[in-house]
Parts: structure tokens; C-alpha cells; sequence
């Protein structure tokens, strides 16, 4: 076989190579492939999106790859990621679309189910310069405690259930527009609404201020 054969031959050979995650730099975004022993240098692998909109989601070491090779020269590669192998197995529902981080947190859409979820994070943000709107039929807060910092306005009624017998607390002054009923006593301080009696001042005459 002459040179120029075994050249071509190799480079035909080279121009596309199964192999695996050897190594990830972050900046810039860099991957090295090891394939049958062979390491390759630094080469890019491919994101979902590399444009103004940009996806980001580093490659994990041992992760299968593709190394593209121009030409049949890696110095010219570029690496494909994300094939599904033993180590990093596929979910396998077919109505899922989601994502599985390496701390176990979820995030997954079930389209059969017309459900979204998101599980095993630690904290959640959401920050909107003008507003934030969330319209459905119920929202359930289970938490141990709700904190508004700023004002709240409510466009309908507020039901206290007091499970547990717990209380409503207000620190500042209440200003009703309207009527205020309860079905039991309303007491201010230590006077009684329901109980409280006052000194008779005679015939015609304001009686006297409430007493306990």
C-alpha cells in the first residue's frame, strides 16, 4: 500500500471516532475524547443553543461522545454529546420530557398528564422587575410559615379555618370600611363587649364608663 493510500485510509478512519467524556474545562467550554486509548486535545462540543439565546449544561466525565473530525485532523474536531449508555440511562417514559440533576432533583413536564414538576431542590427564585401573575383554579401554600414583606390586597374574602386553634395576630391598627360581626365576644383590653356592665348616673344622665 502506498503513502498516499495508508494516509487516506487513516484519515477516512479518523474523521469519525466513538469514545467518551475524558475531561471538561469551563472557560472556554472545552472537551477532551478518549477513544481506544487515545486522547484527543481540547476540542468544543456542541450545546443546545450557542447564539444571543444560549443553553448551558457541561458535559459529565464518562459520557459517551462523537469526535467530528475535518479532513480526518483532530486538531480541527469538535465533539457531539449525549448518547444514552448503561452508566447514564435514558428515563424510558414515553410521555415525560425532563431533566435529572446529579444532586437527584427533578424537573419533568408529563404531557399525557398535563403535569409539571419540580422535586429535591433547596430553594426556589423567581425574580420579575414589573410582575409575576399565576392564574388557576387553587393554589395550596404548604409551609410552615408565609412571609409577604409588603402589601397584600385581597380581592375577596379570607377565610380563617384556626385548625389547631390557632389565632390570627395583627401588629398594627385594623381600619374596616364595612361591618365587623363575630360569633362570640370581642373584648378591648380587659372590657368585655358581651359582658361588661356600667355605673348607673341617675334618671336621664350618660351612664358611666364600661367596667369589667
Amino acid at each position: 500500500m502506498s503513502f498516499e493510500q495508508s494516509e487516506s485510509d487513516r484519515q477516512l478512519s479518523s474523521m469519525i471516532m466513538l469514545g467518551c467524556v475524558a475531561a471538561v474545562q469551563m472557560k472556554p467550554p472545552r472537551v477532551r475524547i478518549e477513544s481506544d486509548g487515545w486522547t484527543s486535545d481540547w476540542v468544543m462540543w456542541n450545546a443546545v443553543a450557542a447564539g444571543q439565546a444560549r443553553h448551558w449544561r457541561h458535559p459529565s466525565i464518562g459520557e459517551q461522545a462523537v469526535l467530528l473530525n475535518p479532513s480526518g485532523d483532530p486538531a480541527q474536531g469538535v465533539a457531539i454529546i449525549g448518547f444514552y449508555t448503561g452508566e447514564f440511562d435514558g428515563d424510558g417514559r414515553p410521555d415525560v420530557v425532563g431533566w435529572l440533576m446529579p444532586d437527584g432533583a427533578v424537573m419533568e413536564y408529563d404531557h399525557a398528564a398535563g403535569a409539571l414538576l419540580v422535586d429535591g431542590v433547596k430553594a426556589v427564585n423567581v425574580n420579575a422587575a414589573d410582575s409575576v401573575t399565576v392564574k388557576t383554579t387553587t393554589i395550596t401554600l404548604d409551609a410552615q410559615d408565609v412571609v409577604v414583606t409588603n402589601n397584600l390586597t385581597v380581592g375577596a374574602a379570607i377565610n380563617h379555618l384556626a385548625n389547631g386553634g390557632a389565632k390570627a395576630s395583627f401588629g398594627g391598627e385594623i381600619d374596616a370600611k364595612g361591618s365587623i360581626h363575630s360569633d362570640a365576644d370581642v373584648t378591648a383590653g380587659d372590657i368585655s363587649l358581651q359582658g361588661h356592665g356600667h355605673i348607673g348616673q341617675g334618671d336621664g344622665n350618660r351612664t358611666g364608663p364600661a367596667v369589667i
